[in-house]
């Protein structure tokens, strides 16, 4: 009885400590971009993509790392680029897939980290975005990185690290609405 009932804690407390995997929806909150002169006419086609290897951004930790994953849901562009647009528009820009100026926005890196051996204690968020302006005359590149660590007194749930994740892929994203160097980039084109 006493084996019984010691296997039966043990079961549970391994249980415990294993972590579902997760699937996070992407959805990035932005302000608009530095606007552009109301009268210009300053058109460019916006083109994002996701260069990175797999939807699975890491594990959550706990036992068994391996079953802990998190992942991205589906092609996070869609609404990385519904949402670029809307800023860029209403910042008096205009988006049009035949223009001849392209601005690339390429999602090169997304992780999630979960750190802690029976229990997590911390995550740690990261991405980096590629940016390229091509236009007659020439090229501008640049990379947007953002990083965050966070101690956590649990695992978080679901909805808690798809805050955070889009939390920290808003901010990077944001970074390049407001860059003025890339914005006048792109205005000299006019």
């Amino acid at each position: 009885m006493k084996n019984l009932i010691a296997i039966i804690f043990v079961s549970l407390f391994l249980t415990a400590c294993g972590l579902s995997p997760q699937v996070v929806k992407i959805d990035p909150s932005l302000s608009d971009a530095k606007s552009a002169p109301p009268s210009s006419d300053i058109t460019f086609a916006l083109v994002v993509s996701d260069r990175r290897d797999s939807p699975i951004m890491g594990t959550r930790g706990g036992v068994y790392k391996e079953t802990s994953v998190i992942k991205t849901k589906g092609d996070i562009t869609k609404k990385i680029h519904e949402k670029l647009v809307s800023s860029f528009n209403k910042a008096n820009y205009k988006v049009d897939s035949s223009a001849a100026m392209q601005l690339d926005v390429a999602i090169n890196k997304l992780t999630y980290q979960g750190f802690g051996e029976n229990r997590i204690s911390e995550v740690e968020v990261s991405t980096e975005i590629l940016v390229t302006v091509t236009r007659a005359g020439g090229n501008y590149t640049k990379t947007y990185k953002a990083n965050r660590k966070k101690e956590v007194l649990k695992s978080p749930s679901e909805e808690k690290n798809e805050e955070m994740i889009n939390d920290i892929l808003s901010t990077a994203i944001q970074r390049v609405l407001d860059d003025n160097d890339l914005l006048d980039y792109i205005k000299s084109n006019q």
